[in-house]
């Protein structure tokens, strides 16, 4: 019975890079201090579920020309979503989650139809007002290598 005790502390634990990835998508005022939820299996399960319809959103309203890549985002995520239902204190799918958000992201760098090459370029833009925004933001808290990591 120890063991399963011991399991749930090492795969549900005080986590700062997953409060950190509400903080990006939150703000860090609106999500302060909730590291140490993610020692719950459901909390984290929820939680997770918010930041894969937040993003999914940001995706529906940004990927406007390319209904395709669109659509293979969309998958992307309905596929971290199902991962997301089986992960319990008993089943350990991290890895596939690990996997499932590693294709979502390549597929955002432009990596495509499993083939191991770019089919698109992602082109970042930003306007003149998110631009200085930026900047004040760097000025107040440092550029990013200067920025406390969870690493």
């Amino acid at each position: 019975m120890k063991k399963n005790n011991k399991t749930k502390q090492e795969r549900f634990h005080y986590s700062l890079p997953m409060e950190m990835a509400a903080w990006e998508l939150y703000g860090m005022n609106k999500r302060h201090g909730m590291a140490s939820a993610f020692q719950s299996c459901s909390f984290f399960k929820k939680e997770c579920k918010k930041f894969m319809d937040k993003i999914r959103k940001r995706i529906n309203q940004i990927v406007t020309t390319d209904e395709f890549f669109r659509d293979t985002l969309n998958v992307d995520i309905d596929s971290i979503e199902r991962a997301l239902k089986y992960c319990s204190e008993s089943n350990n799918n991290d890895i596939d989650i690990i996997g499932k958000l590693i294709v979502l992201v390549s597929h955002l760098l432009g990596w495509g139809y499993s083939e191991g090459e770019f089919y698109m370029t992602p082109m970042y833009y930003q306007t003149e007002e998110q631009k200085e925004k930026s900047l004040k933001i760097v000025a107040k808290q440092g550029v990013p290598s200067e920025i406390v990591s969870c690493s």
